[in-house]
């Protein structure tokens, strides 16, 4: 199909240049690294080349292969590209194209992932605002944001302001999919908020139940989603439970099953 495009319309006519982007895209949705960030490179390159550096397709592309970096070890570089997009994209006339909006969760997501996360809290704070103006007050949108947001503040160990944002996304979630790992996620979530402020009564039965939710639908939550990583944050929360309660008996199994990877047996 790539190849038909460029010959038909010639290698930087725009529909050649949207049909490389969707192909650096299919790549990456098949876990081809490599092959997608070569894809994202080159028509970054003729984007530019073609529209300008400011054009939205060309930041919307830049973007997309700043999130494509990481998995090829280039976490730096990553940054560096979405910032530059968001940037540029912050002083196009007017306001933000929406289909640039993303690009804000994307760098909350990549200085997250460089444990930069006071830099990421108002990137998460936007993220929460663009999904309040855009869905509904019940949309799974704006409850995935105050999740990402409410995770932020728990890893600055700001529970207390963890608290009610993590209780409006678990209301959500069970409001709209009551059965899904994202709701048993907010539950331990939640449970964390409360261990972290000494609420021991309130966090454990929310602990138990994500943890026992999660792992129970273990091969339905996406590897992109890091599902082993959220059955191993709801161990540790319980284990941190278990060992401010003096209950040895109780950390010593939960630190047994962290060990068989979390799996209930």
């Amino acid at each position: 199909m790539r190849d038909a495009k460029v010959a038909r319309f010639g290698p930087d006519h725009p529909r050649t240049l949207n049909a490389l982007a969707h192909l650096a895209v299919a790549y990456r949705s098949a876990r081809k690294f490599e092959e997608s960030a070569r894809l994202f490179e080159k028509t970054l390159e003729l984007r530019k080349s073609k529209l300008g550096p400011d054009h939205p397709d060309t930041l919307w592309t830049m973007a997309k292969l700043g999130v494509s970096y990481p998995n090829v070890g280039k976490q730096a570089e990553a940054v560096a590209l979405l910032e530059e997009a968001l940037g540029r994209a912050r002083k196009l006339s007017g306001p933000m194209p929406a289909r640039l909006e993303w690009v804000v969760g994307a760098l909350a997501a990549a200085y997250d992932g460089g444990g930069q996360y006071a830099r990421s809290e108002p990137l998460h704070r936007e993220c929460v605002e663009l999904a309040r103006k855009r869905h509904q007050a019940d949309s799974p949108r704006i409850a995935n944001a105050l999740s990402q947001l409410g995770r932020n503040l728990l890893q600055q160990r700001r529970c207390a302001e963890a608290e009610p944002i993590l209780r409006e996304c678990l209301a959500i979630r069970e409001k709209v999919a009551p059965r899904n790992w994202r709701t048993f996620e907010a539950k331990a979530l939640l449970g964390g908020a409360l261990l972290g402020q000494k609420k021991y009564a309130d966090a454990e039965p929310l602990l138990l139940a994500g943890y026992r939710g999660m792992s129970g639908r273990a091969g339905r939550m996406p590897p992109a989603a890091e599902g082993p990583g959220r059955l191993h944050e709801a161990l540790d929360w319980l284990i941190e439970l278990a060992e401010a309660r003096a209950d040895k008996g109780a950390a010593a199994r939960w630190r047994k099953e962290r060990g068989h990877g979390g799996q209930v047996r």
